[in-house]
């Protein structure tokens, strides 16, 4: 006898998940029955055999459960959902410990070819030629230009020679967070939902790793599971931890932002990334918004393995250095009139630098050649000769200088290590003839002005 025509399946499987949804909460054989029959109907989709794994998991038929769970897997593993992967091998493991050698077979290849295929700019492990450890060291460090006439301070170009990161921030990723300004705006979801979370930080993360470097990365990272509005990371706590969201979405609360413009982080997205460079505390809240899956991978688990592999340095710094500066575009007032195709070629203009301890940025008295924005580390600013703040991450200045062609009235010199965002003053510029709206905003700022992350 033949099968259901395709028409005849789509009707039953709108049948069976009206019924589903009915029977929402309830752990008996119906449901089971339900969901076995959708698997059997849409076969390349894992949620039906990961809900029925849970379902089967809460009914103590924990045998069956792993059999779903192994399904599950292998269909993610397909699709291109890594984490997802990871995550449902670590449940199987949870239930059965007997298990745990799937966490060893676990094949990022479908992501790696899905990541490299959506993005193709981004970072591979097999391009890079230099190692990257420290994680700072993937910047290349500002160095004076001898040649600066003495009422300017001025910093040397990249070599023609070295690689420099391309800062390609993805729409996705600068989606702007009010939803009535962004209701005319494409909706990224309208892609599959594979390809929206490979055009985000955690795929990359887990699918350019080196194999042994991936293995690693599985067995340590650890599954967390958070209720709606509990606080996942909390503002001036220990930043120990990388989190990638594998199901779920959380709200980044940012000192100063009001509620509606707290960016909003989905699956597929990471947060905690400051805990990469620097000692420094959290910065913000972030608070789960409905159920959250995640997985935490220590700080320590991602430094040794930086200075262990060749290469995976410099996806981290892709993946650390495009989360920065998306935040930053995402919820400084400066960049807020700009669309978000706007806002991927500002990125665009920025070079990434690293500045070591005692550089003078900008000095009392001189002109600067470039608007900074400090990512990470320390400042301190000095007026009159006198220091007159301490200052980190999230500080802008150079910019006063650059709008009036004068001397700065400040003083700004590094403390520690940082990474910085210059833009340099062709680019300023080019970014000034196209987008007057930003340089009047620039205009009422302080010499030296929070513009925050």
């Amino acid at each position: 006898m033949a099968g259901p025509t395709r028409k005849e399946a789509e009707k039953r499987i709108r049948v069976l998940r009206e019924r589903l949804e009915k029977a929402q909460g309830r752990n008996d054989p119906l449901c089971d029955v339900i969901l076995e029959e959708l698997e059997t109907l849409e076969p390349d989709s894992a949620r039906w055999p990961h809900r029925r794994g849970d379902l089967l998991r809460k009914m103590t038929r924990t045998k069956d459960a792993v059999h779903c769970y192994e399904r599950a897997v292998a269909i993610y593993l397909n699709a291109g959902f890594l984490p997802r992967a990871i995550a449902m091998a670590k449940v199987l493991v949870e239930v059965d410990p007997s298990r745990a050698a799937i966490l060893e077979q676990v094949d990022p290849r479908a992501a790696r070819e899905l990541h490299r295929r959506v993005r193709p700019e981004g970072v591979r492990v097999a391009d890079v030629a230099e190692p990257a450890a420290p994680l700072a060291d993937a910047a290349l460090v500002l160095e004076p230009d001898a040649s600066a006439p003495p009422n300017e301070v001025r910093f040397s170009a990249p070599p023609p020679s070295r690689r420099t990161l391309e800062l390609d921030i993805t729409d996705i990723e600068l989606d702007d967070p009010h939803p009535l300004a962004s209701a005319s705006e494409p909706d990224p979801l309208v892609r599959s939902e594979a390809e929206r979370q490979a055009c985000l930080p955690l795929l990359p993360l887990l699918a350019e790793a080196p194999p042994d470097a991936l293995q690693r990365l599985v067995r340590e990272s650890e599954l967390v599971h958070v209720a709606d509005g509990e606080i996942v990371v909390r503002l001036g706590d220990p930043a120990d931890a990388l989190f990638g969201i594998v199901e779920g979405a959380v709200r980044v609360c940012v000192p100063g932002l009001p509620p509606e413009e707290r960016p909003r982080l989905d699956a597929g997205d990471i947060f905690g990334e400051a805990c990469l460079l620097g000692t420094e505390p959290r910065r913000a809240d972030v608070i789960a918004e409905g159920p959250l899956t995640a997985l935490r991978i220590p700080k320590q688990t991602l430094t040794e393995l930086v200075r262990a592999h060749r290469g995976l340095g410099d996806v981290l710094f892709e993946m650390l250095t495009r989360r920065l500066l998306a935040n930053l575009l995402r919820t400084s007032r400066v960049f807020a009139e700009l669309g978000v195709q706007e806002r991927r070629e500002i990125a665009g203009e920025f070079e990434l630098r690293r500045a070591r301890a005692g550089t003078r940025l900008v000095v009392a008295g001189k002109q600067s050649d470039a608007l900074y924005i400090t990512l990470t580390g320390h400042v301190e600013v000095t007026k009159d000769g006198e220091p007159a703040q301490i200052a980190g991450a999230g500080l802008m200045f150079g910019h006063a200088s650059m709008l009036e062609g004068s001397p700065c009235a400040l003083g700004v010199c590094t403390l520690d290590t940082l990474l910085v965002l210059r833009l340099p003053r062709q680019a300023f510029a080019r970014v000034a003839m196209q987008y007057p709206a930003m340089l009047m905003h620039l205009a009422e700022l302080e010499p030296v002005a929070r513009v925050g992350q």
